[in-house]
C-alpha cells in the first residue's frame, strides 16, 4: 500500500494533527517528531521545514491546545450573553466550568500547555496573543455586572483569584487528588465555582 503524500502547503496541519493526536493519547514526553512524519508518511527531514526541532513542535501543539480552549470557554460566555434575563453572577460559574471540563477532558493536553516543555517565546511564534485571548474571556466574566466604580486594581485582583480557582482545580484534580467518581467530582467542581463566584463578588464588594 503505498503511503499517503503531502506538499508543503498541509504538511504543517497534518504533523500537528498527528502530534495532537499522540499527546492525547500517550503525553508529551514521548512524542517524537520523527515518528509523527513517518506516521504521516513524509521523510523526518521534512520536518524541519516546518519546526526547528521538538521542543518548537511541542509549542505548536500547545497553541492548538489553547485555541480549543478558548473556543470552550467563549462558547459557555457567549451562551451566557445570549440567555436573556441571565443572571450577571452566573457568567463566572459558566466560564469556569467551561475551563474546568477542558482541562479534564484533556489532561494531557492540559499538561503540555501549562508545562515548561517549551518557552513561551516559542509559543507566541505560534499563538501570536499567547494565553490571552482565553484571558480576556475570563476577565469579561468577572466584570459582567460590576458597577463601573471598582477600581481597576480590585478587578485585576479579581481576575487573577479567578484563574487560579480554576486553573488549580484542575491541577489539583489531574496530578495531586486521588481520582474521584464522576458524581463526587461534579460536586467538587460545584463547590469551587460557588466559592469563586461567591467570593470574588464579596471581594469586589466590601
Amino acid at each position: 500500500m503505498t503511503k499517503p503524500t503531502y506538499h508543503h502547503g498541509n504538511l504543517h496541519a497534518a504533523l500537528l494533527a498527528e502530534g495532537l493526536r499522540h499527546v492525547r493519547q500517550h503525553g508529551h514526553s514521548s512524542l517524537g517528531i520523527r515518528e509523527c512524519a513517518r506516521n504521516v508518511g513524509v521523510d523526518p527531514s521534512a520536518t524541519y521545514r516546518h519546526f526547528r526541532n521538538k521542543k518548537d513542535f511541542l509549542a505548536a501543539i500547545a497553541a492548538e491546545g489553547f485555541r480549543e480552549l478558548t473556543t470552550q470557554i467563549r462558547i459557555e460566555f457567549d451562551t451566557f450573553k445570549s440567555e436573556e434575563g441571565s443572571d450577571s453572577q452566573v457568567a463566572l460559574v459558566r466560564v469556569g466550568r467551561g475551563y474546568i471540563t477542558f482541562g479534564l477532558k484533556e489532561p494531557n493536553l492540559y499538561r503540555l500547555m501549562f508545562g515548561d516543555a517549551f518557552g513561551r517565546n516559542d509559543l507566541r511564534k505560534y499563538l501570536e496573543e499567547g494565553i490571552h485571548d482565553a484571558w480576556r474571556i475570563l476577565q469579561a466574566a468577572v466584570r459582567e455586572g460590576v458597577p463601573d466604580s471598582i477600581p481597576e486594581v480590585r478587578l485585576q485582583r479579581a481576575e487573577s483569584a479567578a484563574w487560579s480557582m480554576v486553573h488549580g482545580f484542575v491541577s489539583l484534580a489531574l496530578d495531586v487528588q486521588p481520582r474521584s467518581s464522576e458524581e463526587v467530582q461534579q460536586g467538587e467542581i460545584d463547590a469551587v465555582l460557588h466559592a469563586a463566584q461567591t467570593g470574588i463578588l464579596a471581594y469586589l464588594t466590601k
